[in-house]
C-alpha cells in the first residue's frame, strides 16, 4: 500500500487517543501534518512527513511548537530516520532551523547491533518535553539529572551491541552545557568546551566562563569558576585508562590556579594521581568555604571555618603523588607538600 495523508488543523490529543495500546500521552495539540508512506508486509518501510504543530504538550509537561521535515527508510540492513528544517518553540526560546539523523542496524534476527546519531544543533533543556515517552525507570534518570545547554555538531557510533564489549566514538561541541548532582555524583552547569572521544581514548577541551561545579556531599556548596581552560587527554591500555592534562587554569572571585595532573586508573585498584598546582588566594575568609569537609577529619574542617578570619596568600604550590584511598600517606604510601606564603593573615 502506498498511502498519503494531508491534514489541517489537527486534533493530536484526539487522534492519539485512538490508539489506545500505544499510549502516547498526548496532551494537546493541534497542526498540520502531510504525509506519505509504504505499507509493505504489514509494517511501514519508508514515510515522508512535513509538519508544523502548536500546543503540543506530552504527559501534561509545558506546551511547545514544532515543524520540520521527517523521513524514515528501512531495508534488511536496518533504518534511517532523518529530521531536516527542524525547529522546536518553547517560552524560553526557539531553535535554529536543524537536522538530526538516527540510524540502526540490525542482525538476521532483526535486534538492533549498531546506532549511529548525528546533530548540528541540540537543546539539552528540551529533552524533558518528551520524558514522558521513556520507561519510568529513564524518565526518573532524565527529570534527575536535569540536562541542560547547547549540543552542536554532534557525530555518536555505538557499535557492537551484540557483544560484551560495545564499541563507541563520539564528538560534540559544548556551550553552557550541564546536569544536576544525582546519587551524590558531581553536577556542573555552565561548561562549554570540545569532546572527542572514543573506546580507546578521547580528549575534552575545556574553555568554560561563568560555570558552577558541585561536589554533592564533598564540599558545603557548590564551587562558582569565573573561567576555566585547559585540555584533558585519556587513553585506553587494556584494563588501565590513564588520564594527563599538563595545563588547567581555574579562576574565580578568591582563587588562581594553574594544575599538571596524571591520573592511573587499573581495574581493581585504587587511583593513582601525580599532581602539581601552583594557586593564589585573594581572601582566605572567603575561599575557606571550598575547603573538603569529607576528606578531612571533622575537628580539623571546623578548625578551619572558625580560625581563619581574613588574609591572602600571593604564592602556593601542592604536590600530591599516590593512591588516593591512602591519602594523607600516614603510613608513606605517597607524597603530599603543601607550600604557601601567607600575608597579613587573622587567625582567631
Amino acid at each position: 500500500w502506498d498511502v498519503t495523508v494531508e491534514a489541517s488543523d489537527l486534533d493530536l490529543a484526539g487522534v492519539a487517543s485512538l490508539d489506545q495500546p500505544r499510549n502516547w500521552s498526548l496532551s494537546s495539540g493541534a497542526g498540520d501534518i502531510d504525509a506519505s508512506f509504504a505499507w509493505i508486509g504489514g509494517r511501514v518501510e519508508s514515510a515522508v512527513a512535513e509538519f508544523s504543530l502548536d500546543q503540543l504538550a506530552i504527559g501534561g509537561r509545558e506546551q511547545f511548537s514544532m515543524t520540520g521535515r521527517v523521513e524514515y527508510q528501512r531495508d534488511a540492513d536496518g533504518w534511517l530516520a532523518v529530521a531536516d528544517d527542524l525547529r522546536i518553540g518553547t517560552a524560553a526560546g526557539t531553535w535554529p532551523e536543524s537536522s538530526l539523523k538516527l540510524e540502526t542496524g540490525i542482525d538476521p534476527d532483526g535486534a538492533i547491533v549498531m546506532i549511529d546519531a548525528r546533530g548540528d544543533y541540540l537543546d539539552l533543556a528540551d529533552l524533558r518535553l518528551f520524558a514522558p515517552l521513556l520507561t519510568e525507570e529513564h524518565e526518573d534518570l532524565l527529570v534527575g539529572l536535569a540536562p541542560d545547554g547547547i549540543v552542536r555538531n554532534l557525530v555518536a557510533t555505538i557499535s557492537d551491541l551484540h557483544t560484551d564489549s560495545p564499541r563507541y566514538a563520539i564528538s560534540a561541541d559544548l556551550d553552557n552545557a550541564g546536569i544536576a548532582v544525582y546519587d551524590d555524583r558531581p553536577g556542573i552547569r555552565g561548561f562549554t568546551g570540545r569532546l572527542r572521544a572514543d573506546w580507546s581514548g578521547g580528549r575534552l577541551e575545556i574553555r568554560s566562563q561563568n560555570m558552577v561545579v558541585d561536589l554533592a556531599s564533598h564540599m558545603a556548596e557548590a564551587i562558582p569558576i569565573d573561567k576555566a581552560s585547559g585540555t584533558v587527554i585519556w587513553r585506553r591500555s587494556g584494563d588501565r585508562i590513564t588520564v594527563l592534562s599538563d595545563n588547567i587554569a581555574i579562576s574565580n572571585a578568591d582563587l588562581d590556579s594553574q594544575s599538571s595532573v596524571q591520573l592511573t586508573l587499573d581495574e581493581g585498584e585504587a587511583p593513582v594521581i601525580d599532581l602539581v598546582s601552583r594557586w593564589s588566594i585573594t581572601d582566605i575568609g572567603s575561599a575557606k568555604r571550598f575547603i573538603p569537609g569529607q576528606l578531612m577529619h571533622r575537628k580539623l574542617y571546623d578548625w578551619f571555618q572558625s580560625a581563619l578570619v581574613s588574609g591572602s596568600i600571593p604564592t602556593g604550590t601542592t604536590r600530591l603523588h599516590g593512591p588516593l584511598d591512602k591519602f594523607p600517606f600516614d603510613g608513606g604510601e605517597g607524597r603530599f607538600l603543601l607550600e604557601a606564603n601567607v600575608r597579613n593573615t587573622t587567625f582567631q
